[in-house]
């Protein structure tokens, strides 16, 4: 079996490659990165170490990569048997100009190909669809499964290219799509998988960014230390709470069934073997503010479901903490916010009302932690 992973970072070569490994597939990459195709091309391999070392490391040798756009990529399009990305859910529309001239080749020669996807987002299959189509892909060709990554993964200290990872051997996917004779060993089958994307994106990813921005605003650097804080702890409590009645709703599931799912979430970030860091989880402030994201979706579905505004608040606290988050390298984000102010630059990016009860409660506590600055970092006086 050959597989393809386009995107070689911490979730490509890291998690992905391990199911290949393990169905006995060959694995080539393909990556617009010149430094990093060149390392896998030149050195022997790399290995995927686990947090807490209680397992092995799993060692990755014989890979091939391709500078995406190139023949070499091309040709391995047109090989596999199974496609993967890896590459974050705002550059799906790039890759799928990676995709389009193998595709098109693979339907004339009637070669069925799947391709899926292992992005963070609530319908990343979906963006990835509609970006082939505007390139000329035929209706529903290739066929896009999408995937639903849950394990940490990140560069390995002192390394070249080895990762550490947590210890999850799971990948749901979504059964309705793709057969289950196409999948490979550890992938488990999910007839009702929008839901759980989105369980995931409104848990999980909701409660990684209370943590990664009140942990910034509080001095952590280290993720795991920023998780079992007392403070935001009680803050992702007081979320949680309107956060599982109101989604068990939405999706139809049982709140016991939504509770356990959250105490998971809860109790994956606060594991202190999980080496990961504030800065990852807090990049990309603008998207992550996004209506259809983590903090404002999640918001509106438990008003929705009639939930007060005391119960909407913390949300509130952990968007203006975003809003003081300072990305490296100083994006274009923070340009605009200083251009036009919190109120208009949160309308913007969220899709909110100016005059939104939630928009208003988040900029008046983003003002409130301005004027008191960094002579306190707690998070319960904003609460």
């Amino acid at each position: 079996m050959k597989i393809v992973i386009i995107g070689a970072g911490k979730t490509g070569r890291g998690f992905l490659t391990r199911f290949a490994l393990r169905a006995g597939a060959s694995v080539s990459f393909i990556d617009k990165s010149e430094s990093l195709v060149r390392k896998l091309n030149v050195e022997e391999g790399y290995s995927i170490h686990y947090f807490g070392e209680d397992c092995p490391p799993v060692r990755v040798q014989k890979v091939r990569a391709a500078m995406a756009g190139t023949v070499e990529a091309f040709l391995m399009l047109l090989e596999a048997d199974l496609i993967f990305t890896a590459v974050g859910e705002q550059h799906l529309p790039q890759v799928a100009e990676s995709l389009i001239r193998s595709m098109k080749q693979r339907e004339v020669e009637r070669k069925p190909v799947f391709v899926i996807t292992g992005e963070n987002g609530v319908r990343p299959g979906q963006k990835l669809e509609e970006a082939l189509s505007r390139l000329g892909a035929g209706a529903g060709y290739p066929t896009v499964v999408e995937s639903a990554i849950f394990c940490s993964t990140v560069e390995r200290p002192g390394t070249s290219m080895d990762i550490d990872s947590e210890s999850y051997e799971e990948l749901p996917y979504d059964s309705v799509r793709l057969p289950s004779s196409r999948a490979l060993p550890s992938m488990v089958a999910e007839p009702k998988f929008p839901e759980l994307l989105q369980r995931k994106i409104y848990t999980y990813n909701c409660i990684s960014a209370c943590v990664a921005y009140l942990g910034a605003w509080k001095g952590y650097r280290l993720y795991a230390e920023a998780a079992n804080d007392p403070e935001i702890d009680q803050l992702v409590r007081q979320v949680l709470g309107p956060l599982n009645r109101a989604l068990a709703e939405h999706l139809d599931i049982s709140l016991d069934t939504q509770v356990a799912f959250s105490e998971r979430a809860v109790r994956k970030f606060q594991d202190v073997l999980i080496q990961d860091d504030i800065a990852r989880n807090a990049r990309d402030v603008a998207r992550k503010l996004g209506p259809a994201e983590r903090l404002i979706a999640p918001a509106s579905i438990i008003r929705e479901r009639g939930g007060t505004a005391e119960e909407l608040h913390p949300f509130a606290v952990v968007v203006a903490a975003a809003l003081h988050y300072k990305e490296a390298g100083g994006p274009a984000w923070m340009k605009r916010l200083a251009e036009v102010g919190p109120a208009a630059f949160l309308q913007e990016v969220s899709g909110l009302d100016e005059v939104d009860p939630f928009l208003q409660d988040a900029v008046r506590t983003y003002e409130l932690m301005r004027h008191r600055g960094r002579e306190t970092s707690s998070v319960g006086v904003y609460l």
